[in-house]
């Protein structure tokens, strides 16, 4: 079988747009304050996903963060990682005055949840880890 370079050259071309717009999808996550003083200054999240550049997405990322914190003792926020196609799960304990919060990103839907859930527990008191549910879900799904 002969291949023709014109069918070669159709390939070629079709691989750079597939990796083009797979690189275009980009996420970001930033927190304000310490995860150690959740319960006595409370925590912020922001994220930005979607995005064409990584630098707009720690833009918006940072936005929502600042926004959440304002008025309040938790700390500057500020970009903890970037994803791209992937789960981003937030999980905390919603009582006030309690410790339980955690975060994940994964490629697998129920495996970001399972351990957002997991690190909120386990930053729980035991007689407060089954207060701990999903505040946020994001999926940078953008080709």
């Amino acid at each position: 079988m002969r291949v023709r370079l014109n069918d070669l050259v159709w390939v070629a071309m079709g691989l750079a747009a597939v990796t083009a717009s797979q690189a275009s999808a980009h996420g970001a996550i930033a927190i304000g304050g310490n995860t150690s003083e959740v319960a006595a200054k409370g925590i912020a999240v922001g994220d930005g996903y979607n995005y064409d550049s990584q630098a707009d997405a720690d833009a918006r990322a940072l936005r929502e963060c600042e926004a959440r914190r304002a008025g309040t003792a938790v700390g500057p926020c500020a970009i903890v990682t970037s994803f791209s196609h992937q789960w981003l799960f937030v999980s905390m304990d919603p009582a006030p005055g309690t410790p339980g919060f955690g975060w994940s990103i994964d490629a697998d839907r129920d495996t970001a949840q399972s351990n957002a859930l997991k690190q909120c527990q386990a930053s729980s008191p035991d007689n407060r880890k089954q207060y701990c549910v999903v505040t946020q879900s994001d999926q940078d799904e953008r080709p």
